[in-house]
C-alpha cells in the first residue's frame, strides 16, 4: 500500500494542531490533583491562572499557553506500507505550515531577536 505524501502531511497538521489546542484529560485531572493539594498560595494562584487559561483556551478554540518544545511525532508502519521518501519530508511539511500559520496569528510565536516569522522549525 503506497499512502500519499500529501496524506501525511494533512493528519501530521492536524495532529499537531490539536496537541498545541488541547491537553490530555489525564493532564487536566493532574492538574487538578495539584491543586487541591497545594498549600502555597502563590503556587495555588499560578495553578489557579494555568487551570483557567486551559479552559479558556479550549472554550475559545485557541493555543495552549504552554512552552511548544520540539514537535515530536513517533510514527508506527505497517508492512507493505511505503510513503513518500520515507525521510519525514511530508511531517516537516507538515510542521512548517503549522508553525507559519500560528506564527502570522499570534505575535508571541515570532522570533523574539528580529521579530520577524519564525522560519525555523524541526519535525
Amino acid at each position: 500500500m503506497r499512502i500519499d505524501p500529501k496524506t501525511i502531511e494533512s493528519v501530521a497538521k492536524e495532529l499537531y494542531i490539536r496537541a498545541l489546542k488541547i491537553l490530555p484529560p489525564d493532564v487536566k485531572r493532574g492538574f487538578d490533583t495539584l491543586a487541591a493539594k497545594e498549600t502555597g498560595p502563590t503556587a495555588q494562584n499560578i495553578l489557579g491562572t494555568m487551570i483557567r487559561n486551559i479552559a479558556v483556551a479550549e472554550a475559545t478554540d485557541n493555543l495552549l499557553c504552554q512552552d511548544t518544545g520540539i514537535p515530536i511525532y513517533n510514527v508506527t508502519i505497517g508492512r507493505g506500507v511505503e510513503f513518500g521518501g520515507g525521510d519525514g519530508t511530508a511531517l516537516k511539511a507538515a510542521t512548517t505550515l503549522v508553525t507559519a500559520a500560528v506564527a502570522s496569528t499570534y505575535p508571541a510565536m515570532r522570533d523574539p531577536k528580529n521579530r520577524t516569522t519564525a522560519s525555523r522549525t524541526t519535525a
